[in-house]
């Protein structure tokens, strides 16, 4: 079921948001960080940084900088896009 929405949310992201979404299911897959409550923006925006370098496409390179993760993250917190507790 997650596999399924994910695929949707990405398929209808921008290219920031797309690697947000994957970064996030990425972290949640790798660790119990979430079940403690969450994760650091920092841990974020280096996942983010590594999958941008892995990929290796110019469309996702530079990586995000941390004002523009801040500014997905409210965005997706408006319009109630339940994606993790993430904390600075």
């Amino acid at each position: 079921m997650f596999g399924t929405l994910l695929n949707k949310a990405v398929s209808n992201a921008t290219t920031f948001e797309a690697l947000l979404l994957v970064s996030l299911a990425s972290i949640k897959k790798q660790s119990t960080a979430l079940d403690d409550g969450g994760v650091f923006v920092q841990d974020v925006l280096i996942k983010m940084e590594s999958l941008s370098r892995g990929i290796g496409d110019e469309k996702y390179c530079p990586s995000p900088t941390l004002s523009e993760l801040l500014g997905m993250l409210s965005r997706f917190g408006e319009v109630r896009i339940p994606i993790v507790n993430v904390t600075a």
